[in-house]
């Protein structure tokens, strides 16, 4: 039995991992489906552009903040900013160590948003997220619209995504090399979507949120049976909501 114990811990480790390696249906429409009861894109290419949409929804919510040292990063009273900061650091690489080959930028800048999430230190984010939107201007890349970004449509794209990396890159204990392998992000990405980053239990779905936090705690370990299981845990229980 895989402990769930200590979700900080994971946090933690995902971060350390990061400063060490480097950036080397018939019944219809779910609410938690895109809109019009359309499946997400969850190819790298629509992975980065919803990156691009939470980066500037972060950016955002971060300059109209009055206290941003107040902000709530880890944890049951986690801010809504907080998880979009840890999913960026996934989906642009930073959980997996992992550079994106055409958006290697973003990949940087992604390293420091996950480092501020993990210490609490958002002086660099700014300028982090700053870069990043730079960037997704200068490729052409769309960002998501709000309304595609809201908690609810997280809990989707982390539905969507979880199934993706299952169907295109198999079972973990085949993954190629950390750093080198894009799944690795790709799966720390389904738990950072879902709170598991910041040691956060969604309220919208509470069992696919645990999963995913899971996810990220097997990253963080390099377990592969646990990354197995967490992603197939966060479908299942997609598939019951």
């Amino acid at each position: 039995m895989r402990c769930r114990g200590n979700r900080a811990h994971g946090v933690v480790v995902a971060a350390a991992l990061v400063f060490a390696g480097g950036l080397l249906t018939a019944c219809g429409p779910s609410p938690l489906s895109a809109p019009g009861g359309s499946s997400p894109d969850v190819t790298p290419d629509g992975q980065v552009a919803y990156a691009c949409g939470l980066a500037g929804s972060a950016a955002e919510q971060l300059q109209s903040a009055a206290d941003w040292e107040d902000l709530r990063m880890i944890g049951e009273d986690t801010e809504d900013v907080a998880i979009e900061l840890g999913a960026i650091g996934g989906l642009l690489g930073a959980m997996g160590a992992y550079q994106l080959a055409d958006h290697a930028v973003m990949s940087e800048a992604s390293v420091e948003i996950l480092k501020g999430v993990a210490s609490h230190n958002i002086d660099a984010m700014p300028g982090a997220l700053a870069t990043i939107e730079a960037e997704c201007e200068a490729a052409s890349v769309v960002p998501l619209a709000d309304a595609q970004l809201t908690p609810e449509r997280r809990i989707s794209y982390a539905c969507a995504l979880a199934a993706y990396v299952i169907d295109e890159h198999g079972d973990a204990n085949e993954w190629g090399s950390f750093g080198e392998e894009p799944a690795f992000h790709e799966a720390g990405s389904v738990g950072a979507l879902l709170g598991g980053m910041n040691g956060h239990v969604m309220k919208e779905a509470p069992d696919v949120s645990e999963a995913g936090g899971d996810v990220v705690t097997s990253v963080s370990r390099m377990d592969m049976a646990g990354l197995n299981d967490g992603l197939e845990a966060v479908v299942s229980g997609c598939e019951a909501l």
